[in-house]
């Protein structure tokens, strides 16, 4: 196997495991649509992969990055209806950052999952290397 394949190999199952890691622990659940959109996004280069939310989850920014405290008002009606009553306005407090991404990817580094999935592609990919020097020693000539 190619060296290139091997770290793009390394790259999709470490991109995996953090992907259930946040869908099964980190990430916040009310309605399970946040979690079922996480997943793994491929990156042109081989070198590169992505793990995050679609667009069709608009609010995700929101919770993984939070929002400072803002004033809501009605849109199309006269007043916003609340548990509390209605209100021509509503002071938001903002809410907290929940960096569920990050999160899970420090799980996977304290566990030491990530070093040891590192630990078994790595074997592989030295003994491709050195086989790579050995056939390129081969092709040196004396002239």
């Amino acid at each position: 196997m190619m060296y290139d394949e091997n770290i793009a190999r390394f790259l999709n199952v470490a991109a995996e495991m953090l992907r259930t890691e946040a869908v099964t622990q980190t990430a916040p659940v009310v309605t399970g649509k946040l979690r079922a959109d996480i997943s793994v996004i491929p990156e042109p280069s081989p070198h590169a992969v992505s793990v995050g939310n679609s667009p069709l989850i608009a609010y995700a920014r929101y919770v993984y990055y939070g929002t400072k405290p803002h004033t809501i008002s009605p849109k199309r009606k006269k007043a916003l209806k609340t548990p509390y009553g209605a209100f021509k306005k509503v002071n938001h407090p903002g809410t907290r950052s929940n960096k569920y991404l990050d999160l899970a990817l420090e799980r996977l580094v304290s566990s030491g999952r990530l070093e040891r999935l590192l630990e078994g592609f790595g074997e592989e990919m030295s003994e491709e290397i050195f086989a790579n020097v050995i056939r390129s020693l081969k092709h040196i000539q004396v002239k």
